[in-house]
């Protein structure tokens, strides 16, 4: 597998973003893996994961699919949150909404 270079952009426009991060690892495919589907409880989001479900679907019929609802959509998780969610799934899609 090639190495990935990702730039990291800070949204807030307050500065250059913070830290290193390391890209997560990529799986060649989808079949047979636990996904989970993770709304940050902004508008239409839970819409969006809904669709993207039905396309990751056609693509990996044997995928598993989770539902995961954040409490508010605007601040940061309760702590451990994201974390739990890891625990219980191998790959992850997260929408914002709108």
């Amino acid at each position: 597998m090639g190495s990935v270079k990702l730039e990291v952009l800070n949204p807030t426009g307050s500065g250059p973003a913070k830290g290193k991060g390391i890209a997560a690892r990529r799986f060649d495919n989808l079949d047979g893996k636990r996904i989970g589907l993770v709304w940050n409880n902004k508008d239409y989001g839970d819409k969006l994961l809904e669709k993207v479900q039905d396309l990751l679907n056609k693509r990996y019929p044997t995928a598993q699919f989770s539902m995961h609802r954040l409490k508010e959509c605007c601040i940061a998780p309760p702590e451990g949150e994201l974390e739990r969610i890891g625990k219980q799934v191998e790959a992850v899609v997260y929408t914002l909404g709108d």
